[in-house]
C-alpha cells in the first residue's frame, strides 16, 4: 500500500526533516549529472558541499526533467515579453532549485516575478548560501512556509 493511500499515517510524511532531506539528495544528484556532462548548471555547485557520483539512470532522469522544466520556463518567460506584460512563476517546495539563476543568466527574468516557497530552515539555508556566493537578485522572492 502506498503511504498516501494508507489509513495509518506514515512516519516519513510526518517528519519535516525527511522531506527536507530530499533537497540535499537532489542537489548532489544534480551536481553529479552536471559533472558527467548531461547538462550545464553553473550554480548547483554553490549548494553542494560533498560530491557523490550517481548511477547513469539517475543522470538520465535529472537530464529529462531539467530539459522539460527549462523548456517550459524559458517559453513562459519569453511569452508576451514584447508587450511588457508581467508574468509570475511560483515554485512550491523549491528547495535549492537554481531555475531563477539560470533564467537570470540567460537574460529571461525581465518582467517576471519569481517566487519560491519552502520550509523556513530550507529558505534560511538557501539565503545564506546565496549571500556567501554573491548570487542574490532582484525579482526573486524566497518565502518560508
Amino acid at each position: 500500500s502506498l503511504p498516501f493511500m494508507s489509513s495509518e499515517p506514515s512516519l516519513t510524511l510526518l517528519k519535516p526533516n525527511a522531506v527536507q532531506g530530499t533537497n540535499d539528495y537532489s542537489m548532489v544528484s544534480k551536481c553529479s549529472t552536471c559533472q558527467t556532462g548531461y547538462f550545464s548548471d553553473p550554480f548547483v555547485k554553490h549548494f553542494v558541499s560533498k560530491l557523490s557520483r550517481r548511477a547513469p539512470i539517475i543522470h538520465w532522469g535529472y537530464y529529462v526533467r531539467n530539459k522539460a522544466v527549462q523548456h517550459v520556463l524559458t517559453s513562459f518567460c519569453r511569452w508576451r515579453r514584447e508587450e511588457r506584460e508581467r508574468r509570475q512563476i511560483v515554485v512550491l517546495g523549491a528547495g535549492f532549485d537554481t531555475a531563477f539563476l539560470r533564467l537570470r543568466d540567460g537574460g529571461l527574468t525581465a518582467g517576471v516575478m519569481f517566487v519560491e516557497i519552502d520550509f523556513p530552515l530550507v529558505m534560511e539555508n538557501k539565503r545564506r548560501l546565496l549571500a556567501a556566493s554573491g548570487l542574490e537578485g532582484q525579482g526573486w522572492h524566497l518565502i518560508e512556509q
